[in-house]
């Protein structure tokens, strides 16, 4: 079950077995957003999902706990997270995936009022948040450096995906709302990352800065 799978990830080895099984078998395409995008879904379980999902997203060098790795072993595991990684992130470029996630967000910061907001629901909302960041970290593909001039690449798709749920003017909405403030510098993070392959060196430079703000705060 995921409960387990959440388990099994916080005893995890210090070579990280656990996520690289998980990776393995590729659960964030096969198993964790088909459950995300299920019909009816209860939020319970949608919370779990969420978790899991987040915590097997998250970039190799949090997982190493923001450590570079020093030997052979550790380098390998960060190659290793890292493959698994750009495998997994195609399954992202899904609209209704970010309309999910879209609708959570609409029905706790626009439709719920600020005193009748539950401390559980903003534990939900950080971690959409979270995910989304750790979604637009992910490296390019493989087959990014094989793609012809006309093909897409896999972070062009994300963005696509992203942009057609509607999802960007959401979190625009949030970023404009000075009680939100706590919100804003993640949301900065997002687009910094859907802007980074599109921009200047100098840009992505200024990018990279607030990436490792944000990274090295999370951890």
């Amino acid at each position: 079950t995921i409960r387990d799978l959440i388990r099994f990830l916080r005893n995890d080895s210090n070579t990280l077995l656990a996520r690289k099984i998980c990776g393995e078998r590729n659960i964030i395409e096969n198993d964790l957003i088909p459950i995300i995008k299920s019909d009816n879904l209860k939020d319970k379980m949608f919370d779990i999902a969420l978790r899991l999902l987040a915590n097997l997203t998250q970039p190799a060098i949090v997982s190493l706990q923001g450590k570079q790795p020093e030997d052979r072993e550790e380098w390998q595991t960060f190659w290793t997270l890292e493959e698994n990684l750009r495998r997994a992130k195609i399954a992202f470029a899904d609209v209704k995936f970010f309309s999910v996630l879209k609708q959570k967000l609409v029905k706790y910061f626009n439709e719920t009022e600020w005193e009748d907001r539950f401390e559980e629901d903003r534990l939900v909302m950080e971690r959409i948040i979270v995910l989304l960041r750790y979604i637009f970290s992910i490296s390019p593909t493989d087959r990014d450096g094989k793609r012809t001039t006309t093909e897409s690449s896999s972070h062009d798709r994300l963005i696509s995906a992203f942009l057609e749920s509607g999802i960007d003017e959401v979190l625009i909405y949030i970023a404009s709302q000075s009680k939100e403030r706590d919100f804003h510098l993640s949301i900065l993070v997002i687009f910094a990352l859907i802007v980074k392959e599109h921009v200047s060196p100098k840009a992505a430079f200024i990018c990279s800065l607030a990436l490792l703000f944000d990274f090295t705060h999370s951890i």
